[in-house]
């Protein structure tokens, strides 16, 4: 009787404790699943959503018809044809909707301002009682909005990003310029949401394409107008021969082009002598195809895969006015695309624009492939 009570007793601990370990698995499973929702919900905050980039139900790309459906109809239509435009030749017509509190920029399909084929490529707030979708309006703190949107860093609201509107139209009230002290910015492939502060609170917050294209404008490592020629030599090496150009171009100062095997890159030289010492790239010409852009095109690559790296809608029939002047035909301030002493003649190029900078990526073609590659600045275009 007594071995049959402790054999019982034994067969009931071993119960309880294996119960009680059931219970800590479990325990811990449960904390487990807790902080999996937790960092799930962590990641869900910090990291932008594609509802983070909808304003009042509206998108990027919204219809005209899906904006009515949603806003109704504007208080105001303003349509912007040329009287805005800057570097963003060829792209268009736009209107802006006014509501109350913000402003809708649509991009109106064909050669007119036909909103029924419109779509919506900016969203500008205004007014304190329009929020994101966290929750974010006009007056808000700066620090509120970096903590809210898990954002590191901000920016003078005096470059790239906020200086043009989608495809040049400037962030201003139709003349009026609005100043702003800094911005920050989330942003997904090509749409940022961009918060514009003066005096710490949130002055503007911008809906908008964000065509950050700078690296498009790298070539080897090598950038115009900040590369210097100590700079060049340690990524090139010496290059095999010097061009002076003197009295090229009066009263710009002087210029030398440095020949390598597969390119040449001119400097124009500070001060009143060829002292290259002090000297910074304002063109890269790519004549070989061993030299690639930073999408891998080259020399020989055919035209229809260059339109279609970069989306480049049409290329142009290169003329004698190109070859003159104008966006192929001339050098960085006027210096011509030639080869000292014989000019080059081309089918077509197309190109594209820096966002914030008149520099241009060009591609001249001869039998429908890549023939030359010019890096160059537009000031002379």
């Amino acid at each position: 009787m007594i071995i049959i009570k402790k054999y019982f007793i034994l067969v009931l601990s071993m119960v309880f404790l294996l119960l009680t370990c059931l219970s800590l698995y479990k325990f811990k499973d449960s904390i487990k699943i807790q902080e999996k929702t937790k960092i799930s919900r962590d990641i869900d905050m910090k990291e932008n959503n594609n509802e983070d980039f909808s304003i009042n139900g509206i998108k990027y790309l919204t219809t005209y018809e899906e904006l009515f459906n949603i806003l109704g109809k504007p208080q105001k239509i303003t349509d912007i044809e040329d009287k805005y435009e800057t570097l963003y030749r060829e792209q268009g017509y736009f209107s802006v909707l006014s509501y109350p509190g913000l402003e809708i920029t649509l991009k109106c399909l064909g050669d007119n301002f036909n909103l029924e084929k419109g779509k919506v490529v900016e969203i500008d707030i205004t007014d304190s009682n329009i929020k994101t979708m966290r929750q974010i309006s006009i007056n808000d703190t700066k620090e509120k909005v970096m903590k809210v949107y898990n954002i590191r860093e901000v920016f003078n609201a005096d470059n790239d990003i906020i200086d043009y509107k989608i495809h040049g139209l400037k962030i201003n009230k139709f003349s009026n310029y609005l100043n702003y002290d800094e911005y920050c910015y989330i942003k997904k492939s090509d749409e940022a949401l961009i918060f514009l502060f003066k005096d710490n609170k949130v002055s503007r917050i911008v809906l908008r394409e964000f065509r950050d294209n700078s690296e498009d404008f790298v070539i080897n490592r090598i950038k115009l107008f900040s590369t210097t020629y100590e700079e060049l030599i340690n990524i090139l090496g010496k290059p095999r021969k010097i061009t002076k150009l003197e009295n090229a171009i009066p009263n710009q100062g002087y210029f030398s082009v440095l020949s390598y095997p597969e390119l040449e890159i001119t400097l124009k030289c500070l001060g009143d002598n060829f002292n290259l010492e002090k000297g910074k790239v304002v063109e890269i010409d790519i004549t070989d195809s061993n030299i690639k852009t930073m999408r891998q095109i080259s020399i020989n690559d055919t035209k229809e895969k260059v339109m279609k790296v970069y989306n480049i809608q049409k290329s142009k029939k290169y003329t004698i006015e190109d070859r003159e002047g104008g966006m192929v035909g001339s050098r960085i301030h006027g210096l011509k695309t030639y080869k000292f002493g014989y000019y080059l003649d081309y089918d077509e190029y197309c190109y594209i624009l820096k966002v914030d900078v008149p520099i241009a990526l060009i591609f001249l073609f001869e039998n429908n492939k890549v023939s030359r590659i010019l890096l160059r600045h537009l000031s002379s275009g």
